[in-house]
């Protein structure tokens, strides 16, 4: 008995100093942290009777209104018949200060009300956190891409840093810094994983580099990186209509998603002149620059670095805005004009660095480089770029050449570590296909070393997002380069909107294959395959592109088409 008991005691005790062993060989839990960009976050105030409000609730308020919205209709017709806009203005402007006057500014920088997100505490920030506490509808589209995280890690592992985005990344760096320790703790995990998104790009780099947060991150991935600017700050605050080239339609979906309305008033839009198109436009956008922006630190750290000095000293006091000019060169000059030394440093240190970005989207509202509705590609990337569908002049070739030959990165921000979605439309990428399957394996393994890591994600990819209404993908695969001497090649045409669209067409240009005629509806999420064949006059160029027409259905409907560029072996 005594023999069998110390065999067993034996047994207990090698199997018990074994387990340190077996648990240091299981895979760290992995958990992610998503920092959003500018308004991707739902804030609340507290107005003067002491309730507590979402910031755009006063301008639902104003809709009620019989007599607000008699008084609109009467500025309308008035500027559209009288050519008399004063009705018209100040309706708008009405309904700016309704919408927005809970986000007032005083001149430091500090807000005029108490405003807070939803919730701010790790412990309240998770997916599942959210959702069972009835709060995920105050996270915003932009991080949206936490339920394509949650599908892969769990919805407990995932994070949200909910935050008020009015304020300077440098004191949202030292929020985040808080957040990142409580996700830790909530987690038990030694590291995070953390994406950004825009703006989040600033407050994550600060953090890493100033605070010391590399030590608490193993990978991180910056989405649309503002890090560089955008020159949107430019033109809001100019009024400058040549420049502006505002899109009526894309600003009033951005506005109507903070309302939670959904109305289709594209139609209507269309049958409006210019010119009261841009009188609504630009009534907006100087009450808002003056009445709200001016004075919001956000704003200032979003500034193109080649536009922050000019304008600095047109608009701000040097002796009066004192405080706030210091506060504002401090990412300015510390994060914003350094981000080379930010990203070696970053990596230098361990974590794990990967950049994503559009090209191929006219800008939201601005000139038309390359970018996607709000920064524009080099902005976000250090890359050479020239305006959207024109090629460099020297017709320069290379490894980090765009097919389109309109993007260069070889002298960017990060060469090996960054991948351009030509039509991603910014910080949507739970919404694209292309984007949901790359950002996952960057943030959350290391089986991408770099850009040629993996044929399935080559450094230039097509998006696939509804936003775009229609894709274009060789089937089996996404690489961009078109090689005749394999043979014939299919590839889907695919309706990725939610209404029906009608291929019209389908052109060739620049390489050496040739189509049938290629026509017919298309319901929403259907496919169709055409064959592209070798043609005998071979190669034309290094580069090419394959074009898609297609009628945009609806009330009115428009002829559209949409590019997709390769590069020929």
């Amino acid at each position: 008995m005594k023999r069998f008991l110390a065999v067993a005691l034996s047994i207990v005790l090698f199997i018990t100093a074994s387990l340190p062993a077996f648990a240091a060989d299981a895979p760290e839990k992995e958990v992610a942290i998503i920092v959003p960009g500018l308004m991707e976050t739902l804030l609340y105030f507290e107005n003067s009777s002491g309730s507590r409000r979402r910031f755009f609730d006063p301008a639902r308020d104003y809709f009620d209104n019989e007599d607000n919205i008699k008084k609109l209709i009467l500025g309308v017709v008035k500027a559209l018949f009288l050519f008399s806009y004063k009705t018209l203005d100040e309706s708008l402007i009405e309904i700016n200060d309704a919408a927005l006057g809970g986000l007032a500014m005083n001149r430091d920088g500090t807000s005029v009300n108490t405003v807070n997100p939803a919730a701010s505490r790790a412990s309240e920030c998770s997916v599942s956190a959210l959702k069972q506490s009835g709060k995920w509808s105050s996270v915003d589209q932009g991080a949206m891409f936490a339920l394509t995280l949650a599908d892969k890690i769990g919805p407990e592992n995932v994070f949200v840093f909910l935050y008020d985005w009015r304020l300077n990344a440098a004191d949202l760096a030292e929020k985040l810094e808080v957040f990142v320790d409580e996700t830790k703790q909530v987690t038990g995990t030694d590291k995070v994983n953390i994406i950004t998104n825009s703006y989040g790009a600033q407050i994550a780099a600060t953090y890493l580099y100033d605070l010391g947060g590399c030590a608490n991150v193993n990978r991180v991935v910056f989405n649309a990186p503002a890090w560089q600017g955008t020159s949107l700050c430019r033109y809001i605050c100019e009024d400058n209509i040549k420049d502006m080239q505002f899109s009526l339609m894309d600003g009033m979906h951005f506005i109507l998603r903070f309302l939670l309305l959904d109305y289709d008033f594209e139609p209507l839009v269309r049958l409006l002149p210019k010119r009261l198109v841009d009188e609504v436009y630009f009534t907006l956008a100087r009450n808002t620059f003056t009445q709200y922006m001016l004075y919001m630190p956000a704003y200032w750290c979003c500034m193109d670095i080649d536009d922050y000095d000019t304008l600095k000293e047109q608009l701000l006091d040097p002796e009066l805005d004192a405080d706030f000019i210091a506060k504002n060169d401090a990412v300015q000059y510390g994060i914003m004009r350094r981000i080379p030394e930010v990203l070696d440093y970053i990596q230098s240190q361990g974590t794990k660095v990967a950049i994503t970005a559009s090209d191929g989207n006219k800008l939201f509202m601005g000139c038309d480089t390359n970018g996607d509705y709000v920064v524009e590609i080099g902005k976000a990337t250090g890359a050479e770029a020239m305006p959207l569908g024109k090629r460099f002049p020297d017709g320069r070739t290379g490894k980090y050449v765009s097919p389109s030959g309109g993007v260069d990165l070889t002298n960017g921000l990060l060469p090996d570590r960054t991948w351009v979605i030509t039509g991603q439309a910014h910080c949507q990428t739970y919404w694209d296909e292309a984007s949901a399957t790359l950002i996952p394996k960057l943030l959350l393994t290391d089986e991408i070393e770099d850009v040629f890591s993996s044929p399935d994600f080559p450094q230039f990819m097509d998006s696939r997002c509804p936003a775009m209404d229609v894709s274009l993908t060789l089937e089996g695969k996404m690489e961009k380069t078109l090689v005749p001497a394999d043979g014939k090649i299919k590839a889907v045409i695919k309706n990725e909107s939610d209404a029906d669209v009608i291929i019209t067409g389908v052109s060739l240009c620049g390489i050496p294959y040739v189509t049938g005629p290629v026509a017919g509806k298309l319901k929403a999420g259907e496919t169709k395959t055409v064959t592209l064949a070798p043609s005998i006059f071979g190669k034309t160029c290094d580069y090419g592109m394959i074009k898609v027409f297609y009628i945009d259905t609806g009330i009115l409907p428009q002829i559209e088409s949409r590019s997709f560029a390769f590069k020929v072996a």
